[in-house]
């Protein structure tokens, strides 16, 4: 049984491959991983270092078979550009933009380390689903301070009502900017959603010229 997952990817992350056949589950990623489904069926006890033979003979078929499905898939796959992406963000159908990158060396970060930000992200959500922004901006600034690479729709729709909320207790501006800024300095000022963003928090903040040279820029892009 073959299994993948790209979610790690969403976080500049290492994918997640799987290989199980037999006694034996392989998981191809920074730290690989060999379990006995026979004794322990749980995953609970990683034992790649005690066999690193069959580690060998699974990640060489694991491997094999990412290989043709690459070979099969070709000009096949869907790719979505930026503007398709951001839609789709905006809509909260993407939470960011995973990638069909096995990165079979495996130098990115393994995942099993980015678990901990994983339910941070989901807090967000949460939060943001529940509509409860003031406390949902705490958890923005400590995930920039956290992953200063990682920015995505949830942490942008923040930014944005903290710039816009009628209720004047959850308005935010200075927050506001510092998150929207963000988002818009990774994409080196080329996303729309993050530039409106910004645009509401200066106006918001009274910084009429920040604001009209957001909105400039912004118009370049629609």
């Amino acid at each position: 049984i073959y299994s993948e997952s790209m979610l790690p990817t969403l976080y500049n992350g290492q994918s997640l491959l799987a290989l199980a056949a037999g006694r034996y589950k392989y998981i191809h990623t920074t730290r690989p991983e060999l379990y006995d489904l026979y004794l322990d069926p749980h995953e609970r006890d990683n034992i790649i270092d005690e066999n690193p033979d069959i580690a060998a003979k699974y990640e060489h078929r694991l491997l094999a078979m990412v290989a043709v499905m690459e070979n099969r898939s070709g000009s096949n796959k869907m790719v979505l550009d930026a503007e398709a992406r951001a839609r789709l963000a905006a809509l909260g159908y993407v939470g960011g933009s995973t990638e069909e990158d096995y990165n079979l060396e495996g130098t990115k970060e393994d995942p099993k380390d980015i678990i901990e930000f994983h339910d941070h992200w989901e807090d967000m959500m949460f939060l943001v689903d529940e509509e409860d922004f003031a406390t949902a901006k705490v958890y923005v600034l400590e995930a920039i301070s956290a992953r200063p690479d990682f920015y995505d729709w949830i942490m942008c729709t923040v930014a944005y009502a903290l710039a816009t909320h009628e209720d004047p207790a959850v308005r935010d501006p200075d927050v506001a900017i510092t998150i929207a800024r963000h988002g818009a300095e990774l994409t080196e000022s080329r996303d729309k959603f993050r530039l409106g963003a910004l645009m509401a928090a200066y106006e918001a903040a009274g910084r009429a010229a920040d604001a009209q040279s957001a909105a400039r820029i912004l118009r370049t892009l629609i």
